[in-house]
């Protein structure tokens, strides 16, 4: 699968990490920002994979659906982007061990998206740049 994904990085993008309960909130992807690609995610890009995938979008260890933490309890466009609760991550599982204790530790504070785009339209900035502004998207994994 991962060749045929395009992936989206989103900095800052931790909430709140719950070492006990080992959970995780936060962003998977923030709407209306240009990022370094010069794509604009929409709001209402999620809804469809959300309504029609939810079941088999999956929290992963660095994009890796050969380590995956899990599937997530909570995943939602809001004003804001696409937040996301996870649900408890399994201890005992190494990786997942020590995604938490990067997490707690602040270095890992960043979320990225798997995905695949389905629709986007193009525009220039105000510096003459091709922006993409993507309106749908296969979401695949967080």
């Amino acid at each position: 699968m991962r060749g045929l994904l395009s992936y989206k990085n989103l900095s800052g993008s931790v909430k709140d990490v719950d070492t006990k309960g080992r959970t995780v909130t936060g962003y998977l992807s923030k709407f209306g920002n240009v990022d370094n690609h010069n794509d604009i995610m929409q709001k209402g890009a999620f809804k469809q994979s959300l309504n029609e995938r939810r079941d088999n979008i999956f929290f992963l260890n660095q994009h890796n659906f050969d380590q995956p933490h899990g599937k997530f309890s909570v995943l939602k466009e809001d004003n804001e982007g696409l937040y996301f609760e996870s649900e408890p991550l399994i201890k005992g599982v190494s990786y997942s061990d020590d995604a938490l204790k990067l997490y707690e530790a602040g270095i890992m504070s960043e979320h990225s998206i798997g995905f695949i785009t389905m629709q986007a339209d193009e525009q220039k900035s105000e510096n003459g740049q091709d922006i993409r502004n993507i309106t749908e998207v296969k979401l695949y994994e967080g």
